[in-house]
């Protein structure tokens, strides 16, 4: 009797998180931008969060995530922009950005 057993490797890496706009120290104006966030992971994403000063303005799990800010009323000073994701393996990544106003 021949037994094949197979070698499982665990996923051990975390996502790949990106806010791809506005850019690190963005000067804001007084209109609506947008702004967006990447993930990806190998093994899939089980999920993915947008933030801005710590207030979720946007979740999934497909990878991109898009929001559009009305900075006209936001005050003055350093506002932070989050995305965070967590991957189908519990492996989790987080990313910031500052902007001010």
């Amino acid at each position: 009797v021949m037994v094949a057993n197979a070698t499982t490797t665990a996923d051990t890496t975390p996502p790949s998180v990106a806010i791809t706009s506005p850019g690190n120290g963005t000067k804001l104006g007084k209109s609506t931008i947008t702004v967006n966030a990447s993930a990806s992971d190998t093994g899939g994403l089980s999920s993915m969060k947008l933030s801005i000063d710590g207030v979720t303005v946007a979740s999934g799990n497909t990878g991109k995530l898009s929001y559009k800010w009305n900075t006209r009323n936001v005050a003055a000073g350093a506002h932070t922009i989050a995305v965070s994701a967590q991957d189908q393996a519990g492996n989790a990544a987080s990313g910031s950005i500052s902007v001010s106003k």
